[in-house]
This record gives C-alpha cells, structure tokens and sequence, in this order.
C-alpha cells in the first residue's frame, strides 16, 4: 500500500507501508497510522505526514537546539504544538531549563503518541518542569502574562487548525512574550524548493515584526526533502556561537543524531538562489487573508 502526498503544486513523493494499525477522527483533524518496515510507525493527521518513527530527530533535533544552543543562559521555554513529545524530550536535555510551558490544541494527539509513539517523548511528559496546557496555542500567547527565552511554535502546516498562527498579527503577540532583547523565537517555515512562495512570505512576514530573522536548513525525508526553519530575535542580530561554546554545551546534553558543532553552522548556510526568493516575495500574511490556501496554492499539500 501506498501513502502519497504533494510536495507543491507539481510534484510530490509516495511512501510504502505494509498496512493501517489505525484510522479516526479527533474533534479538529483527521488522524491515521501506518506501519512500515522501512521506516517504522507513521503519523499521519489531515492526510500529511507528521512523523516517521526512524526520522523524527532529523526534525526535531534542529527545531531545539539550534535557538537553545545559541540562548546563553534558556531558562523559560514555551512549546506551542509538539504533541508527540519529540520537541519536548529534546527541550528536557538542558539542565538550564527551569519551566516548560506546552500549549497543544489536539489533546488526542498527545494521547495518542503516547499510547503508540511512547519513545518519541522518551517519558518527558513526567518532567516535573512542565506545564500542559490543552487550547489554542494563539489564545495563551495572547492572554498569557508569562515571559520567555525561547519559543518554539511546531504546528502542521499553513491550513486547517493551524492557519492563525501565520499571522503578523500573531508574530508581534509572540515578540511580546519574550523576555528580553536575547530572546529567540523558531518555527518550521516549508521548504523553500517546494513552496517556494510560501516560505519566502513567511520570512517577510516575520521581518516585519522581529530585528532579525535567519533562514535554516535541514533534509527531512518525511516531509519530501529540503526544509526550513526561521529563527527569529526581537532585539539583536543572530550571532551563531564559537566552536569551543558549542562543543561544551553538546557534551553536556549527550550524544544527539543530527547537531554536532560542524552540522549546526551548516544549518545557517543560505544559498543564492534561496536569498533571491527571500527578496523577490514580500507578500506579508495577515489575520485578513485567513490563511495560505488562496494566497498559495502550491500549499494544498493533500495525499493523492
């Protein structure tokens, strides 16, 4: 059997699987997993790939580390999404980490990777520096009077129950919450190969809201290849930290998959090609526009 999915408005990728272990319905999406025997369980939720047991790190890994080994001192992390518990076990390796604030929308889904995917968070769900928050990732960071070091926003993509946290709008609530101008804020920004529009959108839409906003990259095969993260600072320019500052915070996390000193320099490399799409596309997204799929079609990402 046959998982397909688009990449873009154009092409897309299939993946194998030897047969369905579940299919349902939470209240805001649909949810499915798929066993296979290259790649392990799939998680599968309005038809796209979440995560793909064998490769989950290749995702999760570079979505914390790279604004937390940049942060000199992160003790107040806020996770918005993240309901496999992936981002969270890696925020638990920082020992400098004091609270952890987790919003997730789709309760079910946390239930549901824990029942299934249960060494994808590893037991970080026990950690006694966190707080569980099931709502809407938007409403806590509105009304929350917290402030943090870093927040990582890992939500599906630009459509359905994540469509608002796209937003201008949306981004200067997030800067709010920040505690200081050394604060940094990440989220996955689609790849720039596939959605090209999109991604370059999302960058000049964060630069309208924060001082700097630096492109990253990493392959993620379970979502069809090259991708993207922004990594954003509300008051001073992203300065990636020195080889030896680097090599003594790794040692202190333990031996990871994906981050070394060498790979998480090369996250930042920005090609030329991908700097021109940064320029040629300004279109700042708004609560107005209620999301990408009008704006973008090439974001239709539906299985086929």
């Amino acid at each position: 059997m046959l998982h397909n999915e688009w990449n873009g408005s154009g092409s897309g990728y299939f993946l194998e699987y030897a047969k369905i272990l579940y299919t349902g319905q939470t209240r805001y999406q649909s949810i499915a997993l798929y066993e296979s025997h290259q790649f392990g369980k799939i998680l599968v939720l309005d038809g796209c790939i979440q995560v793909i047991e064998s490769d989950e790190y290749h995702y999760h890994e570079p979505m914390v580390h790279l604004p937390l080994l940049m942060h000199q001192n992160p003790e107040h992390v806020c996770i918005i999404g993240g309901g496999d518990g992936g981002i969270l076990r890696e925020v638990c390796k920082y020992q400098a980490v004091k609270t952890i604030d987790m919003v997730e929308l789709d309760g079910e889904v946390i239930q549901f990777s824990q029942k299934y995917f249960p060494e994808i968070a590893s037991g970080s769900f026990a950690d006694a520096r966190l707080s569980l928050t099931i709502g809407d990732g938007r409403s806590y960071i509105e009304r929350t009077t917290k402030r943090y070091d870093v927040i990582i926003m890992d939500m599906t993509d630009p459509f359905g129950p994540s469509v608002m946290l796209y937003t201008r709008e949306f981004f200067t609530a997030v800067k709010e919450k920040l505690r200081n101008a050394e604060s940094l804020f990440i989220m996955h920004s689609e790849s720039p190969k596939f959605r090209p529009m999109t991604f370059s959108s999302i960058h000049a839409t964060l630069s309208t809201v924060f001082n700097d906003v630096v492109p990253c990259f990493h392959t993620i095969a379970m979502y069809g290849g090259l991708w993207s993260f922004a990594l954003c600072s509300p008051g001073q320019n992203i300065i990636i930290p020195e080889e030896r500052v680097l090599t003594k915070k790794l040692e202190a996390l333990g031996p990871l998959k994906v981050i070394t000193p060498d790979s998480y320099k090369s996250k930042f490399i920005c090609e030329p090609w991908i700097k021109s799409l940064l320029v040629s596309n300004t279109k700042i997204i708004t609560d107005a526009d209620h999301g990408f799929l009008d704006l973008f079609p090439e974001n239709a990402q539906q299985s086929f």
